[in-house]
């Protein structure tokens, strides 16, 4: 009787995109983070997912319309990027209408969860009391609520009257559908520019990441 090597750890290798047939075996497979299965008939699928994509982008020109209420951070530039879940439009004309493309928006896959950050670097007000608000907005679904908490931004303290406040811009979304969205102005006041390219001070930028499948 030939002798057979016992299974119990043993180490079998399945090779990405290939087909691996395992004999006489049985293999226990689990999902965690970054992997989920799926199973057709007689064949399971292992999938590394959630938490590796990400777009990370800036303003690489300064900002001088378009700085009303109701208008948006034009993030035109990606930085780094990982995955296809996440996009960020840097070509297509402005415009602030509901569930349009647009320079500066990012569009989200469906049935997944993100995390958004994002920070005004460089801001320039024709008024010591200039002021903006800006927060994450879901424009595909146009919603009247931000996403995440608001930040305000002032021009720098010059005397004991005036304050300064530069908390990031921080937000997460589920989506059920693909989703657009953008860093959008909610209160703007004296504001005339955001950024400083001449100086080499960009005027925004933001990461969006996956955290789950």
């Amino acid at each position: 009787m030939a002798y057979q090597a016992p299974l119990e750890g043993r180490r079998i290798n399945i090779k990405s995109n290939s087909n691996s047939t395992i004999d006489n075996g049985t293999v226990t497979l689990q999902q965690g983070t970054g992997i989920s299965l799926s199973q057709a008939t007689n064949t399971i699928t292992i999938n590394q997912s959630g938490g590796s994509d990400f777009v990370q982008a800036y303003t690489s020109s300064d900002q001088t319309t378009n700085l009303a209420v109701g208008d948006h951070i034009k993030l035109n530039t990606v930085l780094g990027s990982s995955g296809s879940s996440i996009s960020l439009d840097t070509t297509t004309g402005y415009t602030t209408t509901t569930g349009a493309a647009s320079v500066g928006r990012f569009t989200l896959a469906a049935n997944k969860t993100y995390m958004l950050y994002a920070n005004i670097t460089c801001s320039i007000y024709s008024a010591s009391s200039g002021s903006i608000w800006c927060m994450w907005y879901n424009v595909t679904s146009g919603g009247s609520g931000g996403l995440g908490w608001a930040s305000y931004y002032a021009p720098n303290a010059r005397s004991t009257t005036q304050n300064l406040s530069q908390a990031p811009m921080v937000a997460t979304v589920t989506t059920s559908v693909s989703t657009l969205v953008e860093l959008q102005f909610i209160v703007m006041q004296s504001v005339s520019q955001l950024g400083a390219a001449g100086f080499g001070i960009y005027g925004a930028s933001a990461i969006v990441h996956q955290v789950s499948p």
